[in-house]
């Protein structure tokens, strides 16, 4: 039934946000036994595996939710994140550029950014900060992040610059 399936969604929701993480797993899989068609439940249940530390049970969740709905670019996003913490640092750059086509946004460009430094590509990096910065330009951590790769680069003004709007935006 459907209408339950959003109440044992919702309260799964509840319980991630108020970090009951087993309440949350068993909500998201009671969702998901009472419609294995949706995909949220399983992105959701993947973020909690995720949190538990279970990438590799996060991971199935996350696929499972995109192959119900390839257009879920958050599944695309949270399945990246994993990978990469996994160090599928390859898989991780598909998943967040396949998010990225799907609809642009500052934390997917900061991810595949991060993945970017990981890979050896700080020329790739740095254009995905920028562009994080650009689409978010009140948030501090693309500041923060293309500021510390500037650091790394030996481009201490441009980190200076970058930290001065981290700080600035942040308070």
């Amino acid at each position: 039934d459907g209408a339950l399936a959003a109440v044992y969604r919702n309260r799964g929701l509840v319980h991630l946000q108020l970090g009951e993480l087993d309440a949350a797993l068993a909500d998201f899989s009671k969702a998901i036994e009472l419609e294995p068609e949706e995909a949220e439940p399983y992105r959701n249940r993947g973020n909690v595996l995720k949190r538990r530390g279970d990438l590799a049970g996060a991971i199935v969740d996350y696929s499972a939710a995109i192959d119900i709905d390839p257009y879920l670019d958050l599944a695309y996003g949270n399945r990246a994140a994993a990978r990469l913490e996994q160090g599928d640092v390859e898989g991780a750059i598909a998943d967040y550029t396949k998010a990225l086509e799907l609809r642009e946004n500052a934390e997917a460009y900061r991810g595949r950014a991060a993945a970017h430094e990981r890979a050896g590509k700080p020329d790739d990096a740095m254009a995905d900060y920028t562009k994080a910065v650009a689409l978010a330009p009140e948030e501090f951590r693309a500041y923060l992040e293309r500021g510390n790769l500037h650091m790394k680069q030996g481009s201490l003004d441009e980190a200076l610059i970058d930290y001065a709007k981290a700080l600035e935006v942040d308070s």
